[in-house]
């Protein structure tokens, strides 16, 4: 069996979770979101989110994926914090780097109804009052966007 990566380009609140648990059902290994002290004895991980420890490593060696060998699935790759925002997944220069090291990568795209997913957004903790409107999101800088 081939030992492909899998990525998944989706966005928060479009099934993640749900995708994250059919992953681990099957038996292979996904990082979600973060890494836990109970994923890896690398220190260097211990509750990094996916998108930092992507960026770091690409900006590092080259390849996002160079720390990330035990785990076969990576979903959740960003990361909507009140101080910085990352989107891994909407960015092509990284997505190409990890294509690059990893040629077999699959990536996957989980969809969600946007009306739904918007919803999902605005009842889920401070994600759609707070940090998405408070930071930089691709195609929709700090300070654009209106309500509908």
């Amino acid at each position: 069996m081939s030992a492909f990566k899998i990525i998944n380009l989706g966005l928060p609140k479009t099934g993640t979770t749900t995708l994250t648990r059919a992953l681990r059902r099957a038996s292979i290994a996904t990082a979600d979101w973060k890494i836990h002290k109970r994923q890896t004895e690398d220190e260097s991980l211990h509750t990094k989110h996916l998108g930092i420890i992507l960026y770091q490593d690409y900006f590092d060696s080259g390849d996002p994926l160079k720390r990330l060998g035990n785990w076969r699935a990576f979903n959740e790759l960003s990361h909507a914090g009140l101080k910085h925002s990352l989107w891994p997944q909407t960015d092509w220069g990284l997505l190409s780097a990890i294509l690059k090291h990893h040629p077999d990568t699959k990536f996957l795209l989980n969809t969600r109804d946007p009306a739904k997913t918007a919803a999902s957004i605005m009842r889920w903790g401070n994600l759609g009052t707070l940090r998405l409107p408070n930071t930089n999101v691709p195609g929709l800088p700090k300070g654009y966007g209106e309500e509908a």
